[in-house]
């Protein structure tokens, strides 16, 4: 057993893809978790038109980290989209830039788990922390940023037209819809609110887009799909 788990690893190769707009100092702390992990071959940061110092910060801070620019900014997907067109690993971890008290050990068990059975096509991070309401709602699994995918997989998916303005919910409708291996791994994480991020009315529209795909026919038919997983 040990000796095929060894030969299916080393097949695998890994990098991480951060898209970040304006989070500053938010993303420099990720990158200080996420780079004590060995199994970890690349980072790459996209930066999707930010008019803050982040870039700056990471140069200065992880000058090893590839860094790649939008002009403007044009949202996750097309930052997403970017980083996923330079990527030659066989499989990418998707994160977040403003996440944290989050569990290295945990993301490493996740990595672990794709390295020893290749046939998962895509692990999603179930957010353990997140509020009793999204648990009940599965958004804790179907909305979360931290993911590994095969990357030739994650490229085909990134390219299909976006749901509403959620990159995680046309993901998703790729790998149900072709009934690839879908795998949930747990992760204890926690992201800055909205209103800690954004001004008042950037927050409350993003709030209501976020409304709005609850409400859409493909988030309630991929959570009747993600129970089938769970």
């Amino acid at each position: 057993m040990r000796l095929r788990a060894s030969r299916r690893m080393t097949t695998f190769s890994l990098t991480c893809l951060i898209p970040f707009y304006n989070e500053n100092s938010r993303c420099v702390s990720v990158l200080e978790q996420l780079t004590k992990i060995a199994e970890i071959d690349h980072f790459i940061c996209v930066d999707d038109g930010s008019t803050d110092n982040t870039v700056e910060l990471i140069k200065a801070a992880f000058p090893h980290v590839r860094i790649l620019s939008l002009a403007k900014n044009s949202g996750k997907a097309a930052a997403v989209r970017l980083g996923l067109e330079q990527i030659v690993t066989t499989h990418t971890l998707l994160f977040d830039a403003d996440m944290h008290q989050f569990s290295v050990v945990e993301i490493r068990a996740g990595i672990r788990t794709i390295q020893i059975d290749q046939k998962i096509d895509l692990l999603i991070f179930q957010q353990k922390s997140d509020p009793l309401l999204s648990k009940l709602l599965s958004t804790d699994v179907l909305f979360s940023g931290e993911r590994i995918g095969k990357t030739n997989l994650l490229k085909a998916a990134c390219q299909q037209p976006t749901i509403g303005y959620l990159l995680e919910l046309t993901m998703n409708q790729f790998f149900f819809s072709k009934k690839l291996q879908v795998h949930i791994a747990p992760l204890h994480a926690k992201n800055y609110l909205k209103l800690q991020k954004w001004p008042v009315a950037t927050a409350l529209k993003k709030s209501w887009q976020l409304f709005a795909l609850l409400r859409s026919e493909q988030f309630w038919e991929q959570r009747r799909l993600l129970r089938q997983l769970l």
